[in-house]
């Protein structure tokens, strides 16, 4: 049922945007569960050669093999909530993945290229932000650079929304401030 609801709102998104301004837009309710990942929207990406998004990283491409997604936390100044962002298999193992978080108004943003060093040697990138604007979250997933397969990206990720306090949010990972 997930994925026919699923499958519902990336179609009803796409033939509601104009030509060219399609977007992927993932919600999900806030989760109080506390199993490890409890709750969380599972989702299949796939990123395809020669992508024309802007953001580069100094050591990943976000333009080329991005995958690009919107996703939802209705968190405020004065009631931060926690989005859990995390690739959870690759297709190919070879495949060296990074991942970016950006909030709403674009002056914060979280990277991850693997995992925290504390969770052990995991090249699947986990982004684990405290968030405080309300709205849709800009997340992209790519190769890192130097890596020139000759297929798209493929994975299986994840995106959840916690209260602070829940078990998922132990690992908050500190932003990225840009300047206005």
């Amino acid at each position: 049922m997930r994925h026919i609801v699923g499958t519902f709102a990336l179609l009803s998104t796409m033939l509601a945007a104009p030509p060219g301004h399609a977007e992927t837009l993932f919600f999900v309710p806030l989760q109080t569960c506390t199993g490890e990942n409890c709750g969380a929207n599972i989702f299949e990406g796939v990123g395809l050669r020669g992508g024309t998004d802007s953001f580069e990283q100094p050591f990943v491409d976000f333009r080329r093999d991005s995958f690009v997604a919107k996703v939802f936390s209705n968190a405020q100044a004065t009631r931060p909530g926690c989005l859990r962002v995390e690739v959870l298999r690759r297709l190919y193992e070879s495949d060296d993945i990074a991942m970016r978080l950006t909030t709403p108004s674009g002056l914060m943003s979280w990277f991850s290229d693997d995992r925290p060093a504390r969770m052990g040697r995991d090249p699947r990138p986990l982004i684990v932000a405290q968030v405080r604007e309300e709205g849709w979250y800009t997340l992209q997933i790519a190769r890192v650079r130097g890596e020139d397969p000759a297929g798209n990206l493929n994975f299986v990720a994840s995106y959840a929304r916690y209260p602070l306090t829940n078990p998922n949010c132990r690992t908050l990972m500190p932003p990225e401030v840009r300047g206005p």
